[in-house]
């Protein structure tokens, strides 16, 4: 959804429209990467010593296996009729690059369960780059980078509310990184960047009496902020 909803603030940023069926592509392709990360994610604790206990997402992929994959083998199918029926070439050749790359970073999870958080440093390039490559406008590279770096606070906050350990500085580069792109921008689209940026700060910084799971649905509904610019 969060995908789906940028895209739909780039077209009208850019005066243009996203067929159906790009909406629809990306939206299976996130849910492919995001089901076979989870899966992946508790493949791999099966095999480590139990530091934490898993949160309610993990929780379900370890538990329902079976219900995942089926999830996944849909979403596949949906996202592959969607690009070969209706989609031009020259966007599903984007779009499997992009691909490409997102294989590789599952390829590599065995390494990535070596570095904590390390993962989220390819994952938010890669949303990013997603949600940006359908449009074909040339001056993305700022509200891109921003975009990203957004993206990067928002994992890294929800995995040390979840998991620790806290990431309070770094958090707080990223969401400063987010507010001067907003502030240098010229695209209406980096003002929901900045409201966002400015939630999850607050989140950071007076959400500590909440649970950690309600602070992690509030940080995914915080980028959202399209949806009222």
């Amino acid at each position: 959804m969060i995908a789906v909803v940028w895209q739909w603030q780039m077209a009208r940023c850019f005066g243009f429209s996203v067929p159906l069926a790009a909406r629809i592509a990306l939206f299976a392709a996130v849910w492919i990467v995001y089901i076979a990360d989870r899966l992946l994610d508790t493949r791999v604790s099966s095999f480590a010593p139990a530091t934490a206990s898993p949160t309610a997402r993990h929780a379900f992929y370890r538990d329902q296996p079976k219900v995942a994959l089926g999830m996944l083998a849909g979403a596949a199918v949906t996202g592959t009729i969607a690009a070969a029926l209706w989609l031009p070439q020259r966007t599903v050749l984007t779009g499997l690059a992009i691909a490409s790359v997102a294989a590789g970073y599952l390829a590599a999870f065995p390494g990535r369960a070596l570095v904590a958080g390390a993962k989220h440093f390819i994952a938010a390039p890669i949303f990013a780059l997603g949600v940006f490559a359908v449009h074909p406008a040339r001056n993305l590279l700022l509200p891109g980078a921003t975009f990203a770096a957004l993206c990067l606070g928002n994992m890294l906050l929800v995995e040390s509310w979840e998991q620790g350990p806290p990431v309070a500085p770094v958090t707080l580069s990223l969401a400063r990184i987010a507010l001067i792109g907003a502030a240098v921008g010229s695209l209406s689209l980096n003002v929901p960047i900045a409201v966002a940026a400015i939630l999850l700060l607050g989140l950071d910084l007076f959400g500590g009496t909440l649970p950690a799971e309600l602070r992690s649905v509030l940080a995914d509904v915080s980028l959202l902020t399209p949806v009222v610019f």
